[in-house]
């Protein structure tokens, strides 16, 4: 353990503090006033999450990822939860027998990645999600599979039942919100096995011990429904540290050197492959919601996911990393 805190202390040493270009931060505050406008509620009336990535649901998670959550209007995101509370249903269908006939699959049903995401938004900005849509809740209560994870593909509930990391890790990030506020003993029962899965796991890797994707070996902002070993190391050292667990020195060793090979000379962590998909994407043509060939990145997007860039946001998190774990 002495030789653990070592490292870590000089990884600390290392690390200098990233600062915004003025070029980034004039980016963000252009999306918050951008939701603050009528088109932006418009648009997410007519749906709150589609197109792809350029729908004012891509750009409050990336405010919210960047650490300017205070730059989200509250008013945007009172609409946005009636909105919500409206589109989707309030369940996760498992057969395609549940499905209402009038409910579009790619349109009125949420995935466990986009409630995660959103449902983190909203709790990190001061709302009481159990209180304002407590179907939500039910979810994180109802849905967790016995490996201690989640997945998007229903086929897991009714078949394989193993998790997926890029399902589960949205809504432990959220449920380490909620568990934060409230102290919710359900909700850390759901979190310890959550961080079990992750733990059994190395974080990364297969039951047999192999990587999954060698791209959760590259780090890139946003993380919106991407996963990286960054990513599932940062909530299991949040969760250790809320819930005064320890993690195996062994996965802490192994998680600092690779991430540690991302770093530049300033200890700050430099993006690796832009991830974010551009295959098919829903969108509003003539009336009708069609898919299309390519999904579309708005300009501000591709300022913060650059390969190559030092990432601010993903530093900060490194750092909050390295100083829970000083902690111990």
């Amino acid at each position: 353990m002495n030789e653990l805190k070592s490292r870590i202390q000089e990884l600390l040493n290392k690390y200098k503090e990233p600062k915004f270009s003025e070029e980034q931060i004039q980016a963000l505050q252009q999306i918050s006033e951008e939701l603050k406008s009528e088109k932006a509620i418009e648009s997410i009336k007519q749906d709150p999450y589609w197109p792809k990535w350029d729908s004012p649901w891509w750009k409050v998670v990336l405010l919210y990822e960047a650490g300017y959550k205070h730059l989200i209007p509250r008013e945007f995101l009172v609409q946005l939860i009636n909105v919500i509370d409206k589109h989707y249903l309030h369940f996760f269908p498992l057969a395609e027998s549940d499905i209402p006939k009038e409910c579009d699959p790619y349109r009125h049903i949420l995935c466990f990645c986009a409630l995660g995401n959103m449902y983190k938004v909203l709790e990190g900005c001061g709302f009481d999600v159990k209180s304002e849509l407590p179907w939500w809740y039910d979810w994180i209560l109802n849905y967790q599979l016995p490996d201690g994870g989640y997945n998007c593909d229903e086929g897991a509930y009714t078949g394989s039942r193993k998790s997926s990391f890029q399902s589960t890790l949205p809504m432990l990030e959220a449920m380490l919100l909620v568990y934060q506020r409230t102290g919710d003993s359900h909700i850390k029962s759901l979190l310890d096995r959550g961080a079990d899965y992750l733990i059994k796991h190395e974080v990364y890797k297969s039951s047999s011990g192999r990587l999954i994707e060698e791209e959760w070996l590259q780090l890139s902002f946003p993380h919106y429904y991407d996963y990286d070993v960054l990513r599932g190391f940062s909530f299991l050292v949040k969760w250790a540290f809320e819930t005064k667990n320890r993690l195996p020195e062994a996965i802490v060793i192994d998680c600092l050197k690779r991430i540690s090979a991302s770093l530049n000379s300033d200890g700050c962590v430099v993006l690796g492959l832009n991830k974010i998909c551009r295959d098919r994407n829903l969108s509003l043509q003539n009336g009708n919601w069609k898919w299309s060939e390519n999904a579309e990145l708005f300009p501000v997007l591709e300022l913060f996911s650059r390969e190559g860039d030092v990432s601010i946001p993903l530093s900060i998190k490194w750092y909050q990393i390295l100083m829970y774990l000083m902690e111990w």
